[in-house]
């Protein structure tokens, strides 16, 4: 029996077979020799872009590469949760966006601050738009100040309360890192395997927030690592 890769990626793909290519080439790129595996979840597209990932895999012989093609389109947290499921007993797994790109050097910097910090769960590496420019991945929860904030949009009661807003500065105080964008997250296996899959019953949007209160209070933190980069297209996917 083939033992668990100590890393995996998952990417999801819905009908955006050339941005999801693209994004597990980067997967590839940054790699480099590294044990993992990359899984790519196509979630019943129907629109022959999985077939268009499969001939790519093919293409790389790259034999760390696979596809999934799901029954259903089971979203975000359905995806991925196959996507996790495909690699059972990793250390770590990244969860990537198909709208992201890993830059060359992202595990040179991620990894080794996850294999050192074994009480942190979630490492949120820095995203960042394709000029380099920050891009706000990191969070406070949301809280009836917060929604109270979100809809005054007035300039004085924000900084009277600015301590409630839930998008943090960039760079974020670590102190105050509640939750990050699963657009790009590392996820200590161990802990996925105490917390279980994501709830599926978020198709899209509020699943990474509510997968970190999961996690903070079974007790594992959350890290920014801002010497790994990936470029978010947002909105791509």
């Amino acid at each position: 029996m083939t033992p668990p890769a100590s890393l995996a990626i998952s990417i999801i793909n819905y009908r955006t077979g050339d941005m999801t290519i693209a994004a597990a080439q980067s997967v590839l790129d940054a790699l480099g020799p590294r044990d993992a595996q990359l899984v790519i979840v196509d979630n019943a597209s129907g629109d022959g872009s999985a077939d268009q990932i499969a001939r790519w895999i093919e293409t790389t012989g790259d034999e760390r590469a696979r596809l999934v093609r799901s029954t259903t389109n089971s979203g975000f947290s359905g995806g991925h949760n196959q996507g996790m499921e495909a690699a059972p007993g990793a250390a770590f797994y990244l969860i990537l966006n198909s709208d992201a790109l890993l830059r060359p050097d992202f595990f040179d910097h991620l990894m080794p601050v996850a294999q050192e910090a074994p009480n942190i769960g979630l490492f949120a590496p820095q995203l960042e738009w394709d000029d380099g420019t920050p891009q706000v991945s990191c969070f406070r929860f949301p809280s009836p100040t917060s929604e109270f904030l979100r809809g005054a949009r007035s300039g004085p009661v924000t900084r009277l309360f600015r301590h409630r807003v839930v998008a943090l500065d960039t760079p974020p105080d670590p102190a105050q890192i509640e939750w990050a964008s699963f657009a790009c997250i590392l996820l200590r296996g161990e802990m996925v395997r105490a917390l279980g899959p994501m709830d599926e019953g978020y198709f899209l949007y509020f699943e990474d927030s509510e997968y970190a209160l999961r996690a903070r209070r079974a007790g594992w933190d959350v890290l920014h690592a801002p010497a790994a980069r990936a470029v978010h297209f947002r909105g791509g996917s």
